[in-house]
């Protein structure tokens, strides 16, 4: 079977093969999600390297800087800069000591598949106001319907997650990678390049919610998070603690408000 491969559209490469169908086989080329490597760097230090499909690097660069406690706001950033061919993302923040290198170690794998150098400095965010703009369940599951309409990339490989940010009005940003975690790194980093706030905002999903997965969004200030799948226990203990409302299992007609519904209308 040839190896040969061309690509049809960014994150999306066509392999050869062969597909049983009706009785037969025949051979034709099928689209496969692309995975490459993104290595990030802030300040000189690589910080991560991160499997990725390959789109808005820039986004997912900061986005997981952010994530990670090491960048704050659109004030932090000094440059970003993308060298395609390295594979890499170069960040510089106004001062050194804004973000502090992590000490030297070994690499190890970390949450969403990126590899990072041993050792953290994250700064804990605050917790969200209760309250705020309302939004109902019908407006909820449109919006989901939305996202899944807009993952194009989803329809013609089934290999990719999606996640969008949307105000009660609609979708601001949708992103799809092979990895969730990336999703709302992108998100995240989409948010703060364009000094974005999150707390009039929605955070779209169409995976498991997980603990890292609520505290990315309580990093994004984003005080409502809704999902087509189910969050994991520590998950939701986080998510009461962070002020977040959370919801899953969002399959029209039903949804289930794990926690604070005080966010959610027709209660």
């Amino acid at each position: 079977m040839s190896a040969r491969r061309l690509q049809v559209r960014p994150g999306i490469v066509r392999c050869s093969a062969l597909v049983w169908e009706e009785g037969t086989w025949r051979r034709t080329a099928v689209p496969v999600v692309r995975e490459t490597f993104l290595e990030v760097y802030l300040n000189g230090e690589r910080r991560a390297t991160i499997a990725c499909g390959g789109l808005y690097p820039e986004e997912l660069a900061v986005g997981w800087l952010r994530s990670e406690g090491l960048l704050a706001s659109r004030r932090d950033l000094e440059s970003v800069r993308t060298d395609s061919d390295a594979g890499a993302v170069y960040v510089r923040t106004g001062t050194a000591d804004r973000a502090v290198p992590a000490p030297s170690g070994e690499t190890v794998v970390a949450a969403g598949g990126a590899r990072t150098p041993g050792g953290r400095n994250r700064r804990a965010p605050m917790s969200l106001s209760a309250g705020r703009e309302k939004i109902s369940p019908d407006r909820i599951f449109t919006l989901l319907d939305e996202l899944t309409s807009a993952a194009s990339l989803h329809r013609l490989s089934r290999g990719t997650h999606s996640a969008a940010l949307a105000d009660v009005a609609g979708l601001l940003a949708v992103r799809e990678d092979i990895g969730r975690h990336n999703c709302l790194d992108m998100l995240s980093g989409y948010c703060l390049l364009n000094d974005l706030a999150g707390g009039d905002k929605l955070l779209l999903r169409t995976g498991r919610v997980s603990s890292e997965i609520v505290a990315k969004i309580w990093r994004m200030g984003v005080p409502v998070a809704a999902s087509l799948s189910v969050p994991t226990d520590l998950a939701v203990r986080i998510a009461r603690r962070a002020g977040i409302t959370l919801v899953g299992a969002v399959r029209r007609p039903a949804l289930t408000v794990y926690t604070h519904p005080e966010r959610i209308g027709e209660i």
